[in-house]
């Protein structure tokens, strides 16, 4: 992912997975070199850069699931961890902005969540029959209109 660090160089981002001590590395030269930004047991997979603050998702199976949110002002990480009532854990497959409204999509347990201050999140949908990760959990803005999918079909009632 590109964005912007505090002095407003522009950065390529990764996240890294299995096997990795690094989870997280950046970037300032297109790739070339990279720095080691998050060592640590938690890994993430959706990455969402909202100004000078970077939302990382879980993506590990080793904790309950949350986020880890990177301040570039400050070079300081917070963690904010969900509580999926009923599950061993929950992991994100993708995080977008909507508005004022932050946009989780899980893939376990397949659910999609919103929040306002990535600090509270509150259910919107999910899928009491998932039993493993959903690889196909995932939400796109366009125009005024958030659209999610979840890899497979959703019973509505037909006007």
């Amino acid at each position: 992912m590109r964005c912007l660090d505090s002095e407003r160089r522009e950065l390529l981002v990764t996240t890294l997975g299995d096997g990795n001590v690094v989870r997280v590395a950046v970037s300032g030269d297109y790739g070339s070199m990279w720095k080691p930004l998050y060592k640590g047991p938690w890994q993430f997979i959706p990455v969402l850069v909202d100004a000078n603050m970077w939302i990382l998702g879980f993506e590990s199976g080793i904790t309950r699931g949350g986020l880890a949110i990177y301040n570039t002002e400050v070079d300081k990480w917070s963690f904010v961890f969900l509580k999926a009532n009923g599950y061993r854990y929950a992991q994100f497959t993708s995080i977008t902005k909507f508005d004022n409204y932050y946009i989780g999509c899980l893939g376990y347990p397949t659910a999609i969540v919103a929040s306002k201050d990535v600090l509270h999140w509150y259910l919107l949908y999910l899928d009491e029959t998932s039993t493993s990760y959903n690889h196909f959990v995932n939400a796109s803005i366009w125009r005024d209109s958030v659209t999610a999918t979840n890899g497979k079909e959703i019973d509505y009632p037909r006007l």
